[in-house]
């Protein structure tokens, strides 16, 4: 790519995920050099830009997002009925009392848990894809498997294993949030979106 009076060119090598091939590409970009004026605007210097971007997770990083994924997973619904569905749909579906509160309130609260599960399943689809998710479940499945092998959950407990279920979604929903840090940390590659 030839060089342009003001700008400098500089080649990535980039590696993308869902590439057909698997192989790195070249992408060579022309950006703006720090120290020459480009059309009278005079060039920040690079070292006064900020980066809103961290390229680590912190062990808080990771409980916080587990703490959210089990708030996410128990608010939705759990056996002991302090959940949305049990106080949004308890009536209809269950045939329970009324409960307090008003239609537009539940409908809201309603569509911000719609929202944080798209957020966390596309999350989640993005990182681990369809065959780390399977992977992921092949292991919760052999933990609970375990964990009634040891008596520790009694089959016919159905709030053992709803309990167990539960604690085992969040751990996928949180691996999903997280698994970009995780792997970049491992393998010193980084996920890329490829789009058309």
């Amino acid at each position: 790519m030839p060089e342009v009076s003001g700008w400098v060119s500089r080649t990535f090598s980039v590696r993308g995920s869902e590439s057909r091939s698997g192989a790195s590409a070249l992408v060579s970009l022309s950006v703006p050099s720090p120290s020459n004026e480009i059309a009278g605007y005079a060039a920040r210097p690079w070292p006064n830009r900020r980066v809103m971007i961290r390229d680590n997770l912190s062990l808080g990083g990771l409980l916080t997002r587990y703490v959210v994924a089990l708030l996410l997973v128990y608010g939705t619904w759990n056996p002991e009925g302090y959940s949305y569905v049990d106080w949004a749909f308890g009536p209809l579906l269950f045939g329970a009392p009324a409960t307090a509160g008003l239609p537009a309130i539940k409908f809201l609260v309603g569509i911000v848990l719609v929202g944080a599960w798209a957020v966390f399943l596309n999350a989640t689809r993005r990182s681990l894809g369809l065959p780390g998710a399977i992977i992921s479940l092949a292991i919760v499945g052999g933990v609970i498997w375990l964990l009634m092998s040891l008596n520790l959950v009694h089959a016919s407990s159905g709030r053992g294993i709803a309990h167990v279920v539960l604690i085992a979604l969040s751990i996928l929903l949180c691996a999903g949030m997280s698994w970009s840090f995780i792997s970049r940390r491992l393998s010193g590659q980084v996920d890329t979106d490829v789009t058309d």
